[in-house]
Parts: C-alpha cells; sequence; structure tokens
C-alpha cells in the first residue's frame, strides 16, 4: 500500500506541536481509507490511478489529506475499544472532552481539510488533463455535508 502521506507526516501537519500525538497510533489503513473517500473522490480516478508518478501532486495534496486523517481519528482516539467494551479514554490528571467538544473539533478539523483541499485543486486545475474538476458537495444551510 502506497499512501500519499506517513503517519508521522500527519502528525507534523496536523496535530500541534505541544500534542503527545504519537505516529505509531495512525495504522496505515486509516489512511488509505480516507485518502480513497476524499482525495480519490477529489481528483476522479483517472488522475487519482496517476499519483504514483506525480510527487508534485502528491505533496500538494498532504496538507488536506492530514487533516481529514486526524478527522477519522477523532472518535476513536475518544474511545478505547477492549476485550472488556468500550470506555472513555481518560489519561491521569485529565478528564474525557463532551461529545459537544469532538463535535466542535471535528467540525473544525473538517473544514480546515476542505479548504485546504479546495486549494490544492485550484492549484492543480488545467495542469493535468485528467482532472475534470471538483465533485461538487451537498450543502445544508451552507454547511458542507
Amino acid at each position: 500500500m502506497n499512501n500519499i502521506i506517513t503517519p508521522q507526516e500527519v502528525v507534523d501537519i496536523a496535530f500541534p506541536s505541544n500534542s503527545n500525538m504519537k505516529a505509531e497510533s495512525i495504522n496505515e489503513y486509516v489512511i488509505h481509507s480516507t485518502e480513497i473517500k476524499y482525495i480519490r473522490t477529489a481528483l476522479g480516478e483517472a488522475l487519482y490511478a496517476k499519483l504514483g508518478e506525480l510527487p508534485e501532486l502528491c505533496e500538494i495534496l498532504k496538507p488536506a489529506l492530514a487533516f481529514f486523517v486526524k478527522c477519522e481519528l477523532i472518535p476513536s482516539l475518544a474511545v478505547n475499544m477492549s476485550n472488556g467494551g468500550l470506555a472513555l479514554s481518560n489519561p491521569q490528571y485529565m478528564s474525557a472532552a463532551t461529545d459537544k467538544q469532538r463535535t466542535l473539533l471535528y467540525e473544525s478539523e473538517l473544514s480546515k481539510a476542505y479548504t485546504l483541499l479546495d486549494e490544492a485543486l485550484q492549484q492543480i486545475e488545467g495542469k493535468y488533463p485528467e482532472y475534470k474538476g471538483a465533485p461538487k458537495r451537498k450543502t445544508s444551510c451552507g454547511i458542507i455535508l
């Protein structure tokens, strides 16, 4: 599996420098599925298939993908799953964020991801014949769904 971004790059780009997020906590399959969900959809099949040959395009897309990956990680960072069931993460001397706080964080990071993706797509417009334009996103009351 050749993802366009590494777990360490996700941490370096999308997480604050004072966070204790470790790259080892980011599964390569989470990155891969997120790349397919957002990047392949945005680029289209033809251009996405050529990503391995276009390192400059991968660099343009990394910031957006890093924030999309962060969004995908938020639910699993909030809840631990084990044979004993599900439990809220609660490191010593910290309290777990509320559902509302997690939702606000998710929405904020998703907005950043889409903004960075839109910027990347503007940069590639007209440079790659395989790119047919950004797909339309559904919106409700001005909110991207």
